[in-house]
């Protein structure tokens, strides 16, 4: 037996199904939704370092070159700007500037504007202490065992 409907019974079904999603969401605000009274000030956050980035807009500065996605607890996660490369295993903290950037929809057809909460850091810790950035730490390593390579041998 096949079922054909037609476009009005078609968008009626779909109007349900959107109303029962939207309906039924327990949406509880997130530190994005936080964040947006206060863009352009400072704040201090702790969350953990992401193993699984998000999609998210991006928006490159020469000061912070690095990019750090922050979970937080509530399941929310953060675009976090750096101006030193952040590895942490464990809890992540981040002092900085709330900026909210902007964009446009992908879809060519769509006037949609689009603005997302994001951190441009100036301080950051792991795990309450300072965060080391492994390549300066292989290059400090680096340096010390030439050091004692060209050491005098007595």
């Amino acid at each position: 037996m096949q079922f054909k409907l037609n476009k009005m019974k078609k968008l009626l079904i779909l109007a349900v199904i959107s109303t029962m999603a939207f309906t039924s969401c327990s949406c509880e605000p997130v530190p994005n939704e936080k964040l947006q009274l206060d863009v352009g000030e400072s704040v201090e956050l702790t969350g953990t370092l992401s193993d699984q980035p998000w999609q998210h807009m991006i928006d490159m500065r020469p000061e912070y070159p690095y990019i750090s996605y922050v979970d937080f607890e509530d399941g929310d996660q953060l675009v976090v700007y750096t101006k030193q490369l952040a590895v942490c295993n464990g809890e992540f903290g981040f002092k900085g500037k709330v900026i909210e950037i902007q964009g446009e929809s992908k879809n060519p057809n769509s006037d949609e504007k689009y603005t997302e909460i994001q951190v441009l850091a100036d301080e950051i810790t792991c795990d309450g202490g300072p965060v080391i950035n492994p390549i300066e730490e292989k290059n400090q390593e680096n340096m010390l065992l030439e050091e004692l390579e060209d050491a005098p041998v007595e």
